[in-house]
């Protein structure tokens, strides 16, 4: 026969200190770092698409401004 945790076990203080570590993280901003780590990642894949953007442009961009590729990296 299996018993039900009662509220008073050293099971439910474990988890009341869970809940204030979840609450405090949240207070303190900590609880979502995903969102830093997102931001960064979406960063760098706009500046790597950007860069690679202005590489395909380079040579129309030298012909337009009668300049040499040398004279435009």
């Amino acid at each position: 026969m299996k018993r039900c945790p009662t509220s008073t076990g050293p099971d439910r203080e474990s988890d009341d200190r869970t809940e204030v570590r979840r609450q405090d993280a949240f207070t303190t901003g900590r609880a979502r770092p995903n969102g830093v780590l997102f931001a960064m990642r979406r960063s760098l894949i706009l500046v790597v698409a950007s860069v690679s953007a202005l590489n395909l442009a380079l040579p129309d961009l030298a012909i337009d401004l009668l300049a040499t590729n040398s004279a435009l990296t």
